[in-house]
């Protein structure tokens, strides 16, 4: 009797394993097929939580802002103080003074 228990638990945790393991390569499937489909629209695109933390981009906005950062230092700043997730106030102040360093520099002769 001991022996069945232990044998229908053991079936029992091979059939829960391969079940995890279906679904586990379902939702990477689905991951995949989802970040295709969202990095392939050609519009910058903005997923945030209700107190605006961006939670996803597609990778147009990094675009745009690496040519937003040439043409517009002050639009980038406004578009990069939304656009990215700054993990605090040193990375943001950090990114703004790597422009002005950039900007020095061409202005340098």
């Amino acid at each position: 009797m001991r022996y069945e228990a232990e044998a229908r638990q053991t079936g029992l945790d091979h059939e829960l394993r391969d079940l995890l393991d279906r679904k586990t390569r379902e939702l990477e499937e689905s991951e995949a097929r989802f970040r295709t489909l969202f990095e392939g629209i050609p519009e910058i695109v903005l997923v945030h939580d209700p107190g605006g933390t961006i939670l996803l981009a597609n990778d147009i906005g990094a675009r745009v802002m690496d040519h937003l950062r040439e043409l517009d230092k002050v639009a980038y700043v406004r578009f990069a103080s939304v656009y990215r997730k700054f993990e605090d106030v040193d990375e943001f102040l950090t990114e703004l003074k790597n422009l002005i360093g950039r900007a020095e520099t061409k202005t340098t002769p």
